[in-house]
């Protein structure tokens, strides 16, 4: 019915995985959208006893079942009830599937409970098409045989863009980036300032500001975005399997937001009250605007891949100042401690 990659086993498994370093080939993408043809489902059949009793306990834990055929993903949802099941939608030409293999079998060692499962959309294009699979690789997770989550998005996000640097020069990058913050523009280290209001007020209105615009432009541009597709009339089941673009935009500039409030609001406070007051509301300020207009930027990107969108001129300047305000901290308290 369905195999295991050949040579893999529990032991063999590889605990990392290359870099994404190259963009996903878009004429092979456009193979599977080509076909225009509608997903009609897939008759489900009954599994006999011996197949019923090998999917309900899953003899293999740790290791990636290899998908042979369109209705074996039917089968398999129906018939292993109250477990997670994780697809993921791979291709032999995609650089960044290629390299997100070793990471899955990993993840499926890690979950030993979970069913996971992997399709070539070449091999399988029907399966493709029923989630609109244009860019690979593309994970979608079920729970009881009902689709939760697709995370095409965001592995997309790394082969567009490629890799990052690795994280120790972009440490050693921030942390120069805060030396000179500390050097240049702080006090003292170990003088606070005399009157914190008037040194950190720039701050408070800045903080302010992020989330006052974070409720009305993130949290309800999303639900501007479902209510526009009629989402909001649906119930759970009725819903679409695969979000509009537009929905899936918004959620996720949503997201991005709040992924960047605790080490934004804490450096921010800290920068200014340990290091310079006014210097940090200008950084602050900086960064809030430049914030606003990646969420925007984000959200207006349908149709376009992330890296037409050109997310990017907004969030190499954000980490910078972000982390190079949290490294000047660690530097000014590194240079209290040691007497500089």
């Amino acid at each position: 019915m369905f195999k295991f990659p050949a040579g893999t086993d529990a032991q063999s498994l590889q605990t990392s995985a290359a870099d994404l370093k190259n963009v996903v080939d878009s004429n092979a993408s456009e193979e599977v959208s080509a076909d225009s043809e509608p997903y009609v489902g897939s008759e489900i059949r009954p599994l006999d006893a011996s197949t019923a009793a090998r999917l309900s306990s899953i003899p293999y834990p740790g290791l990636v079942m290899q998908l042979q055929a369109e209705e074996e993903l039917d089968l398999l949802l129906s018939a292993l009830g109250r477990r997670w099941v994780v697809l993921e939608l791979g291709a032999a030409w995609s650089a960044a599937s290629a390299a997100m293999r070793a990471e899955f079998e990993v993840l499926a060692k890690a979950y030993p409970t979970w069913v996971f499962l992997r399709a070539d959309i070449n091999q399988l294009p029907g399966v493709a098409r029923r989630w609109a699979a244009t860019r690979v690789p593309c994970y979608i997770f079920f729970w009881k045989g009902v689709e939760l989550k697709c995370a095409a998005i965001y592995f997309d996000a790394f082969a567009a863009m490629g890799a990052p640097p690795p994280a120790g020069a972009l440490l050693g990058a921030y942390t120069g980036v805060g030396a000179i913050l500390s050097f240049l523009f702080g006090r003292a280290p170990g003088q606070l300032p005399q009157d914190i209001v008037a040194e950190m007020w720039s701050i408070f209105v800045v903080l302010g500001l992020w989330s006052a615009t974070y409720s009305v432009y993130d949290v309800m541009g999303v639900g501007v975005a479902k209510q526009k597709h009629d989402l909001h009339k649906m119930s759970l089941k009725d819903r679409p399997t695969t979000e509009p673009e537009e929905v899936k935009l918004a959620d996720r500039a949503q997201m991005n937001q709040v992924e960047q409030v605790t080490p934004f609001f804490a450096g921010a406070l800290m920068f200014g009250f340990l290091v310079n007051g006014k210097v940090g509301g200008v950084l602050s300020l900086i960064y809030f605007t430049l914030r606003r207009l990646y969420c925007s930027t984000y959200r207006a990107s349908v149709g376009k891949s992330l890296e037409n969108a050109g997310l990017i001129k907004y969030t190499v300047p954000c980490y910078f100042i972000l982390n190079g305000m949290n490294m000047a901290v660690v530097v000014h308290m590194a240079r209290y401690a040691l007497g500089l």
